[in-house]
């Protein structure tokens, strides 16, 4: 009698422990097929609008594919995401979990930085992507994508950190960087340590009288190094050189008018060609200054007119760089000086021995009014084709009682024609 009273207590028992387990699973599905209307409610009450494509039940989880998400507080930023995984939980929140998220960008930086500090904490969500990417398309400067971005609020200034920055053909690794607002500019120090001291240092200006400014300092960086970032090799003898300066933009607020910008640069210790006493004749410093003319749909900036100056020549050209798969830069300069200004300007070397020698031999008056002239040419242009390669001729011609010197091959660059009056002839 016991034994069958034990038996349909044991069986009770299962059949209880059956129909809770029924229960627990029903409850787990009906939570699991609610999760992803209970979540775009609660999204919606916080400002956060979301759209979605298909969608997967699973007893663990739900999948939502094709994931847009809009914000009301910050309508330049939208979250684009391939699928997340969302987890019912009884008595909180839903959990999501995804791969990777995207941020794009798009409007004026000022606002877009108003919109980043407005954003709301993903944490009260329960998200927790394993990457996360921001996208920010440029009329000048194109796509700029930041891969496993991470940021912080510090006050006014925001610090983020990038695996790697990618701009075109360009790309950098380990970004680190700090945006703040000046006044009414923003500013975004690219390198650890304040704003002002990063060796990359970009300000934004507001429009102000129809159009927008942008400019980028650089400040005393590796030129090869540089070369590199944009895939342009250009070689052990640039090992050495630095560069500073600046590039400036200005950008009509109507996008039918042409965007307009210039660029400054210093370069120390530039590879000169294997002349004797090299230095003596072109100095160790050389200048860069040209007005930028973007293309419209961003495939290359034309230099209609290149300025380069070294001691004591100065010289004027053009030059181009074409944004692509197979990014190219050109340049195209030549310039000359007469025989008294060569002897004026040059430090002691044979050079300036052979100019004194030469106008020595002439009479007085005709050393004097001479026009003979000294003319220098240089052209230097690098690719990205097949992993970088690079060109760079030297031509001096003969006068002034210098010989002639050479150094390289000119070839024909593809350049734009440009009537330049050719500096340093007077």
């Amino acid at each position: 009698m016991n034994r069958g009273r034990n038996g349909v207590a044991r069986s009770g028992l299962l059949l209880g422990a059956i129909l809770l387990a029924v229960m627990v699973l029903f409850v787990r599905l009906w939570a699991q097929r609610q999760a992803v209307e209970q979540l775009t409610v609660r999204l919606q009450h916080r400002g956060v609008r979301l759209e979605h494509g298909a969608v997967q039940h699973h007893l663990f989880a739900t999948t939502v594919r094709d994931v847009k998400i809009a914000f009301t507080g910050a309508p330049g930023i939208s979250v684009n995401v391939d699928a997340i995984d969302v987890k019912a939980q009884l008595l909180s929140f839903p959990t999501i979990d995804c791969e990777r998220i995207v941020f794009s960008l798009n409007g004026e930086p000022t606002a877009l930085h108003a919109d980043l500090n407005a954003l709301p904490d993903w944490r009260d969500f329960g998200l927790s992507p394993k990457r996360l990417d921001v996208e920010y398309a440029h009329r000048i400067f194109g796509l700029l994508s930041f891969e496993s971005v991470s940021f912080e609020h510090r006050g006014p200034v925001l610090e983020l950190s990038a695996d790697r920055v990618r701009l075109g053909t360009m790309q950098w690794a380990n970004v680190r960087g700090s945006m703040a607002p000046r006044n009414e500019i923003l500013e975004l120090g690219v390198g650890t340590g304040p704003i002002q001291s990063a060796p990359f240092r970009i300000a934004y200006y507001p429009s102000s009288r129809g159009g927008s400014q942008w400019t980028v300092d650089v400040q005393h960086q590796s030129v090869r190094h540089l070369a590199r970032q944009a895939g342009w090799e250009l070689g052990p003898e640039f090992e050495s050189a630095f560069v500073v300066g600046t590039l400036s933009f200005i950008v009509p607020d109507d996008p039918t008018l042409s965007v307009m910008g210039s660029v400054q640069l210093v370069m120390d210790n530039f590879p000169k060609p294997a002349w004797s006493q090299a230095e003596r004749l072109l100095g160790s410093t050389i200048g860069f200054t040209s007005r930028i003319e973007p293309a419209s749909d961003g495939s290359r900036w034309d230099f209609p007119q290149v300025d380069v100056t070294m001691a004591p020549f100065s010289m004027a050209g053009v030059g181009r760089i074409e944004w692509g798969a197979q990014s190219r830069l050109a340049v195209d300069v030549s310039g000359s000086l007469n025989c008294a200004k060569l002897a004026a300007n040059l430090p002691p070397s044979d050079y300036l021995e052979s100019v004194k020698r030469h106008l020595a031999n002439r009479a007085p008056l005709a050393a004097k009014l001479t026009t003979e002239l000294v003319p220098l040419h240089l052209q230097l242009a690098a690719t990205s084709k097949e992993q970088g390669s690079r060109h760079v001729a030297w031509q001096l011609n003969p006068g002034c009682g210098i010989s002639e010197l050479t150094a390289g091959t000119f070839q024909t660059l593809g350049l734009p024609q440009h009537v330049i009056k050719r500096r340093g002839s007077r």
